[in-house]
């Protein structure tokens, strides 16, 4: 098939190019055609105007010999008068019928048949209009005979001249105009329409003409493709003996091999992507992740864990520099003592706090949502811290800051400021909801990451719970348990093992 369609390409172009010269030469015809129409058509209009002209002159001219009182001189006056217009209607109307007699044997040439009942029609009607002017010729070169007769004679022959005229004249009325509103157009539309399907024609042709190269080059291709692959038909064909007893040999591993295992589970294994298995074990979970409170880094969302913890440090190490007690406590009551020294850590752990929050925003560049309000927290917390703090050291002594020391090493690990509190162990997972951490850590994480003023509000009732709670311990048993830390202080004094 390919030898074949090869052997017959050249003759595909040789038809396109034969068909593309035939299409030019037809159109250059018609357009001739179409010119010589043009031509034409004028001329034929003006002999027919020419023709209705002498009629009505021959009529006219009729009427006037009815009337008027016989003269021999007028009579062959008129008689050659009518002779000669006539003798040119006759003319004109043969002129007309031989140019619809060309016009109907090249569209026979050319096979535009649309027209043809309404030529062939034309046609008859011209040879019918001609045979009348005949008579009305014939009638009136034997006027002469007639005049020799009766009057009754000479004016029935002057009738049937006039009917004769008059025929004429309304035939060639209903001619002109039928010429004009269907024969001339319906000529003129047929060859627009043979013009138009041999433009399409020779579109197509020129189409089929530049994709014949193509065509070619495809079936070369192609041809090419079959050597190579019967080249490796004959291969297969050789090595088939070998193919042969090693499928067979094959196919009994295989019977073995299903009489232990499911080889329908091991096909469907195999049949699956391994691309797709592979991304299926290396992500098995694919999230869409959508940020409501995004943070910038690794290092801002660590910022409320760090902030906090370096409060709290700040409160310890101020407890260790400075005294919770007064020298001279003759002059002020316990409670006075207490609260007094109070205001002084409070002032000192604000000037503190604000340190670390500045240090924060403008030296460290954390990206705080709200960054006012993470100052504002952080001293709401550190006015709690330093109150729990100074309090366990004011009424406790020494032990209470070892209690603050053993509440922020509880704090650091269930706090879940570092990892989240459902991956701590249990113990810590109990005691989170109990420690001042918690909810301080959340506060600051609000400023950071974006305020959620419900949960600001939870965690400000907490930790106001805290601060009072430390505030009435303080002031209620710092009295009582002092004359108790104060005993076991001077006893530890004694027995040498603290300074």
């Amino acid at each position: 098939m390919i030898d074949n369609a090869q052997s017959e390409i050249p003759q595909v172009k040789k038809l396109t190019e034969d068909g593309l010269k035939t299409i030019e030469n037809t159109i250059n015809f018609l357009n001739k055609a179409e010119g010589r129409l043009n031509e034409m058509s004028p001329r034929i209009k003006q002999d027919l105007q020419t023709v209705q002209q002498i009629s009505t002159n021959v009529n006219t001219l009729l009427e006037q010999l009815q009337n008027t009182k016989i003269d021999f001189t007028e009579v062959n006056n008129a008689k050659a008068t009518l002779n000669k217009q006539v003798s040119s209607a006759i003319e004109k109307v043969s002129s007309v019928n031989q140019a619809l007699v060309d016009l109907k044997q090249f569209n026979d040439e050319n096979g535009i048949l649309d027209q043809t009942k309404l030529l062939d029609t034309a046609i008859q009607r011209t040879k019918s209009l001609q045979a009348v002017l005949t008579e009305a010729q014939t009638n009136a070169r034997n006027i002469n005979e007639v005049l020799g007769g009766k009057e009754q004679d000479i004016t029935n022959t002057i009738n049937s001249l006039q009917n004769i005229a008059a025929t004429t004249t309304v035939s060639l009325d209903g001619f002109i105009k039928k010429y004009t509103q269907s024969i001339e157009p319906t000529v003129f539309s047929a060859i627009n329409n043979v013009q138009n399907t041999l433009s399409t024609a020779k579109n197509k042709l020129i189409v089929i003409q530049t994709q014949l190269p193509e065509i070619e080059r495809i079936i070369h291709n192609t041809d090419g493709y079959l050597s190579d692959a019967q080249s490796g038909l004959n291969t297969a064909i050789g090595q088939y003996p070998y193919v042969n007893t090693k499928i067979k040999e094959l196919a009994n591993k295989i019977r073995d091999f299903e009489k232990e295992t499911d080889i329908n589970s091991v096909i469907q294994l195999l049949k699956n992507n391994p691309s797709a298995e592979q991304s299926f074990f290396e992500q098995p979970i694919k999230l869409n992740e959508n940020a409501l409170f995004p943070i910038k880094n690794y290092g801002t969302g660590m910022t409320p864990f760090y902030t906090v913890l370096a409060i709290w440090v700040g409160c310890l190490l101020l407890i260790s520099l400075l005294s919770v007690d007064a020298k001279n406590t003759g002059e002020f009551t316990v409670r006075q003592i207490y609260f007094g020294k109070l205001l002084t850590f409070w002032t000192i752990g604000i000037l503190q706090t604000l340190i670390i929050t500045m240090g924060d925003l403008f030296i460290l560049k954390v990206s705080a949502h709200n960054p006012v309000w993470f100052v504002l927290f952080c001293l709401v917390i550190s006015l709690v811290f330093m109150s729990v703090v100074y309090t366990l050291v004011s009424v406790f002594g020494d032990v209470g800051k070892a209690l603050s020391i053993i509440l922020l090493v509880l704090q650091l690990a269930g706090s879940g400021g570092t990892y989240p509190v459902a991956l701590l162990p249990k113990f810590f997972q109990t005691i989170n909801p109990y420690l001042p951490f918690t909810y301080a850590i959340e506060m600051a994480r609000e400023a950071i990451g974006g305020i959620i003023w419900n949960k600001i509000i939870v965690d400000v009732i907490v930790l106001g719970v805290v601060l009072i709670l430390a505030l009435a311990l303080g002031a209620t048993f710092k009295k009582r348990l002092n004359v108790i830390t104060t005993r076991m202080l001077q006893k530890s004094r004694k027995s040498g093992l603290f300074h």
